[in-house]
Formats: C-alpha cells, structure tokens, sequence
C-alpha cells in the first residue's frame, strides 16, 4: 500500500506524514537533494516516479510519499516552464500506473486553511499552485483519497487507518 500526501507548500504535509508513520510504523519517502529545479525535464522525474512505484508494486511495500506525481506537475507548471500539454501527459502515466497497478493506494490532498498565509510563509504567491493542485485532485482516478486541512489532519489519519483495516 501506498499513501500518497500532497499539497502547496506550508500546508502540513510532512506533519501528516510523519504522524501517520509514526502510527502505522510505515516509512516516508521524500526525496530530498541538490538538485537544480529549473533543469529538470518532467520526463525524468516521471521516469523516477515510476520507477519507484514499480518498486512498491513488486515488494507489496507500504510506504508513504511525501509528494510525488501531483507536485511534478503543479510545481513544473507554474515555476519551472513546463509544457502543460507534456506536464499532463506525465501526470496522466503515472497516476494511470497508480490506478491499474496500486489499487489499494490512498492520496491525501492537504489544502490550505489561508492560502495568503501560507503564500506569505512561502515567499510566493501560490494560489496558481493551489488551484491546480485542486484540479489534480478531482482528476486524479485514484479511488482512496481524501482532502483535508492541517486544522483536520486527525481525520486524515482516521480515513488512512478505515483503509488499512480493509486490506
């Protein structure tokens, strides 16, 4: 099982992670590293992204991601001059890879209480990122997902733990 969590910046996403590892003793991954974002091609990160699933689907692991395929789009799209049209593409492999291949997967949107608050905490303003991370959401063929605030994370957790009892 995987648990995908998403959302802008400052929103709660690594808090929610980390309590929903600490509770269910699954592992996060996050990647993390040197790397210049204005280089990347979404191509590669795809690639990574399903790489990485591929991996999860063989070993039945649990493991949570602290972002993954909605966080390539919005961010490449709204700062790092991505082509939509290929952006899409990619989001639409990888979430398909996700839907066909991961069934038991659960996606948590995290949205933001105050969407200036968090642009302000950021230094930018992110409301075109959160905007397509709502877009995403919806469209996203994922059948477990929830959407939530850090004001209700507990509820997050709660959804996560009616999905573990399932399987």
């Amino acid at each position: 099982m995987i648990i995908i969590v998403e959302g802008i910046d400052r929103v709660g996403k690594s808090t929610l992670c980390n309590q929903l590892s600490s509770k269910f003793k699954i592992p996060i991954y996050q990647h993390v590293g040197d790397r210049d974002l204005n280089k990347i091609i979404s191509n590669t990160e795809t690639e990574k992204n399903l790489q990485l699933l591929e991996i999860c689907r063989l070993t039945n692991a649990f493991i949570i991601f602290d972002r993954l395929q909605f966080t390539e789009y919005v961010y490449g799209v709204a700062q790092r001059n991505y082509q939509e049209k290929e952006a899409m593409e990619n989001f639409e492999k990888t979430d398909k890879f996700i839907v066909n291949n991961l069934a038991d997967a659960i996606l948590i949107l995290v949205s933001p209480t105050d969407i200036n608050r968090s642009s302000e905490e950021h230094g930018r303003d992110l409301n075109k990122h959160n905007i397509l991370f709502d877009f995403l959401y919806k469209k996203s063929g994922i059948k477990n997902k929830f959407n939530c605030t850090y004001e209700n994370l507990q509820e997050a957790i709660d959804f996560v733990s009616a999905r573990i009892n399932e399987i």
